[in-house]
């Protein structure tokens, strides 16, 4: 029993030192993470065409692989394009969650301001939209980190 209690409280250490450590960098390196994330799906997609390859599933493989090496060629373009694409997305959801039939208060009202703004922002200056996203992304990771740490050291 006190095995499994010490195993979970390193457990919860490990994930809290993770969440900080994942935290400081995104803070560090804001927008470029997103770059990074486009390169790791591109190397994953081409270590899995691989293995549909050996597999003798030649066709998906050469095709998850040619997916994975422009992925990784095009990945700053990607990433601009699909920051874009979520704009008009929230963007269109944010006007016609305006017009539609239903009665809005007012907070609910400033939320589809918000998230038509936000979608704006992503269309217009995308680089700055996933910067500060990352860091604010990256704050949330170390506090989660903090707050897992609480308790973990409570529980030696």
């Amino acid at each position: 029993m006190a095995s499994k209690k010490s195993k979970q409280a390193a457990n919860a250490l490990i994930y809290a030192l993770i969440y900080i450590l994942v935290g400081i960098l995104f803070c560090i390196f804001r927008g470029r993470v997103a770059v990074w994330i486009v390169y790791a799906i591109g190397i994953l997609l081409i270590v899995q065409g691989v293995i549909d390859m050996m597999n003798r599933r030649m066709v998906q493989g050469i095709l998850e692989a040619a997916v994975g090496v422009l992925a990784i060629v095009f990945a700053a373009a990607i990433t601009k394009y699909a920051i874009i694409v979520l704009g008009v997305i929230l963007l269109l959801w944010a006007v016609l969650r305006l017009f539609d039939s239903t009665r809005k208060t007012g907070l609910v009202l400033l939320y589809i301001v918000g998230a038509a703004v936000i979608g704006v922002l992503m269309i217009v200056s995308y680089y700055r939209v996933v910067s500060w996203f990352f860091l604010l992304l990256g704050i949330l990771l170390i506090v989660e980190g903090i707050l897992c740490l609480i308790p973990a050291s409570a529980r030696k």
